[in-house]
């Protein structure tokens, strides 16, 4: 059972919190293993398995970036695979972050926050573009699946890392200010 059945959710990257949020709750309480303590060792360990499962499926549909990648991995594209790579970054992107860390770690250098502040909105904006460009492209890959939109989704979620990653340095910066 894949973490979308679990919470009893449609496959797909946009997804409605609120109902996630919900049946956490309810699984959690179902399956919760204070309610097994009195139980055979057999059930005991099926409550802490299913326990396991019902938060690692939270935090991977809670997450878009997570969400995304998850979903991908469904479709058969694992980006978290070692091994050969299945799927290649555009250099010309690799270049531009780059160079944006690079002023990144300048403007950490010389303690200019508002600078390393501006740079995390750059990066968050590119972030709500890659969620909107992800939903458009999930949308269609259900509808008529593509090798092709596989390769570009893929790339786009590995997008996602590089600026939460940013974004995380950026936090960093701020709070080494604080």
């Amino acid at each position: 059972m894949n973490f979308f059945e679990l919470f009893n959710l449609p496959a797909s990257f946009v997804l409605d919190v609120r109902a996630l949020d919900s049946r956490y709750r309810e699984l959690s309480v179902q399956h919760h293993p204070d309610k097994f303590a009195g139980a055979e060792a057999k059930q005991r360990l099926q409550a802490l398995e299913t326990t396991a499962q019902v938060n690692e499926g939270y935090k991977t549909l809670r997450d878009p970036a997570l969400r995304a990648a998850y979903l991908l991995k469904l479709s058969g594209v694992d980006i978290d695979e070692e091994g050969e790579r299945t799927f290649q970054m555009d250099p010309r992107f690799l270049m531009e972050i780059l160079e944006l860390r690079e002023q990144l770690d300048a403007a950490k250098q010389k303690g200019d926050v508002p600078a390393a502040q501006a740079l995390g909105k750059q990066m968050a904006a590119r972030e709500k573009q890659t969620h909107e460009l992800l939903s458009t492209l999930f949308v269609e890959e259900q509808q008529s699946p593509d090798s092709a939109r596989l390769q570009k989704l893929a790339e786009q979620v590995a997008a996602l890392r590089y600026f939460r990653r940013f974004q995380e340095e950026v936090s960093a910066i701020e709070e080494g200010s604080l």
